[in-house]
């Protein structure tokens, strides 16, 4: 055995992967596997990745509490990666399920836990986090998610028996992507016709590519120095909407138009948009205490509009059934027509 081939396997860790069979939770599984540690990922088992080969594949539902403490009764692992958790009393559970057994608990929040501390300021520093006190048990819209997302954090902070790292992404872009989120627009720009936003003062963005979050995990196994710390990780450029979406518009050939129309008057159409204006998260901690690695927006943008106009083959974006009614809005209410064009 070579001095290189021992290192890697004093390296190597046993790491439990919540939710890793779809989009940057398979990719972390991907980049864990690359780094040669041991990976069990515990899923539904509706998905089964090319990787299923190298990893312990666990089947269950975590809300079945019985049945999930049961599967891991007697097992440590030296991390756990939890990236489904959303109500306080899932991540209760894991954290009793696990105390003694596991070396850190990385917990994958969001940049909604701030819920609304984005107001007024120009950046959010981790510091900023206010805890949100009771106990949410379901989520069935935008604000539960906040709340349940923010519930989380809490729970995680006021245990005392597992060590900690709570990551908030923003937005999360890329290929392979569920919900869709970037198709939402890609699909309004190339039928030509306009995009419907909030008229606000500023719309600024800072997203994350996938690999770029998935890259991240790895990296933060043996960081003791940021046990029991909270985390923003984010893409490096702050942008406009009209660059963003301007990016995409001339890669596919197309001009931008948006229509800033009053959100009160959004509300009362029933359209809905996934973004989330001027929440711009400070990564200076982790950069300084990490260093993550970003790839830069013109580059992680042109994979993801290439992949949805080469590879993609679903359904429609959501809501893309009512897009003469958002056009037909567009023209009777429109307050600003933006012709925008950002040269890649």
């Amino acid at each position: 055995m070579t001095s290189e081939t021992q290192d890697e396997m004093e390296q190597a860790r046993d790491i439990l992967v919540i939710g890793g069979t779809r989009y940057f939770g398979r990719s972390i599984v991907e980049e864990l596997i690359a780094a040669g540690h041991r990976v069990t990922i515990f899923t539904r088992g509706n998905r089964r990745p090319e990787f299923l080969d190298h990893v312990t594949y666990v089947v269950g539902n975590r809300r079945y509490f019985s049945s999930f403490r049961a599967s891991f009764r007697g097992k440590a692992f030296d991390a756990v990666i939890d990236n489904i958790g959303y109500l306080p009393d899932e991540v209760e559970e894991t954290l009793d399920v696990f105390r003694g057994n596991v070396g850190v608990y990385i917990f994958t929040s969001s940049i909604s836990a701030y819920q609304d501390q984005y107001i007024g300021r120009d950046m959010l520093c981790e510091s900023n986090y206010q805890p949100s006190l009771g106990s949410i048990s379901s989520i069935h819209n935008v604000e539960d998610y906040e709340i349940g997302k923010n519930q989380c954090e809490l729970r995680v902070m006021q245990n005392k028996d597992l060590p900690y790292i709570i990551l908030r992404p923003p937005l999360v872009i890329g290929p392979d992507d569920h919900a869709l989120n970037l198709h939402f627009f890609l699909q309004r720009i190339l039928d030509g016709g306009p995009i419907l936003l909030p008229k606000l003062s500023k719309h600024h963005l800072r997203h994350i590519y996938e690999k770029d979050l998935a890259r991240a995990y790895p990296k933060l196994l043996d960081r003791t120095s940021c046990y029991n710390k909270a985390f923003n990780i984010a893409g490096k450029e702050v942008l406009t909407v009209e660059e963003y979406l301007g990016f995409i518009a001339i890669m596919v050939g197309r001009k931008l138009h948006i229509t800033y129309v009053p959100q009160a008057s959004l509300d009362s159409s029933g359209y809905v948009q996934p973004f989330q204006f001027n929440r711009i998260s400070d990564i200076s901690r982790i950069q300084e205490e990490v260093g993550v690695d970003l790839t830069t927006f013109g580059t992680w943008m042109g994979t993801t509009v290439n992949w949805y106009l080469n590879d993609y083959s679903g359904p429609d974006s959501k809501g893309y059934d009512k897009r003469q009614q958002e056009i037909d809005f567009a023209m009777h209410h429109k307050e600003i027509d933006t012709v925008k064009r950002l040269e890649p």
